[in-house]
């Protein structure tokens, strides 16, 4: 089973699971982290020149402007200048966005993991602000990756010996998922994200503590799409690219407090 990415999350205000006092202790549950970097790139039309008085001199103090008209003589000047701008958008700027929710107090030691519960048969992820020292928050609801189309290549192989009463499972998965991304807070004071593209990642079987479970090598996803910025004054949008990543899983012998068991009183 190809261990894709259903859902990722960010930009939410903390949540946390409610358990019913005298729940049951969680068993461990075997895991792993990858880290989330963001890079992307937005676009916009932005004024190219300064305002300039009646002779064509630039007026200071300067302000932007895209236009201008003035005269010399029996000559008359008309100029038009626009400019392109890129802003970089990063997980700094996610953290940032989170701070100003009230989600975090400052941004700094934050980080953005996916915490995955692995399996060979099914996994369940969901990404955390994670900080040393500090319970892991999780955020969610303001950024999606479905997938709608998928290609994958498998190499699976599980040898029993009866005689030794021993099972040896070896490994790997390579894929191309066609996905949507959305970062949409809905709230104007954020910007909000309408991204398509491609994810590839590879995982391999590993056998750990002697449970075998897939783990993600990497995960690489490309996008383009449209956003948009609380201070934009047109509706069209920035035209924006660039790529996510997920590093290469690292064990964790315990996952169960990132996905406590939700019990409903009755």
């Amino acid at each position: 089973m190809k261990p894709n990415i259903k859902q990722i999350t960010l930009f939410a205000v903390a949540s946390s699971a409610l358990v019913t006092a005298g729940a049951a202790v969680p068993v461990p549950i075997q895991g792993s982290e990858q880290t989330l970097t963001l890079q992307l790139a937005t676009h916009q039309t932005v004024d190219g020149t300064y305002v300039k008085d009646e002779d064509g001199k630039t007026i200071s103090p300067k302000e932007s402007t895209d236009e201008n008209d003035w005269s010399k003589g029996d000559v008359d000047y008309y100029e038009y200048v626009t400019k392109i701008e890129t802003q970089k958008y990063g997980v700094k700027q996610v953290l940032e966005a989170l701070d100003e929710a009230g989600v975090i107090d400052g941004i700094a030691g934050w980080s953005i993991k996916q915490i995955e519960r692995v399996g060979l048969e099914d996994s369940d992820s969901e990404l955390f602000l994670v900080k040393k020292d500090t319970t892991p928050i999780p955020i969610g609801e303001y950024l999606t990756l479905d997938d709608f189309a998928s290609a994958w290549a498998a190499n699976y192989k599980e040898t029993t010996d009866n005689s030794k009463e021993t099972v040896t499972i070896k490994g790997s998965e390579n894929w191309i998922d066609s996905v949507i991304v959305e970062l949409d807070p809905d709230d104007s004071d954020y910007p909000s994200f309408q991204l398509t593209g491609l994810a590839t990642g590879s995982a391999t079987v590993k056998n750990i503590d002697g449970i075998y479970a897939w783990y993600h090598n990497s995960e690489t996803i490309k996008v383009v799409g449209v956003s948009q910025f609380p201070e934009d004054e047109s509706e069209e949008g920035r035209p924006t690219e660039g790529t996510m990543k997920l590093s290469a899983a690292k064990p964790l012998e315990d996952v169960s407090a990132y996905f406590p068991p939700v019990v409903t009183p009755g």
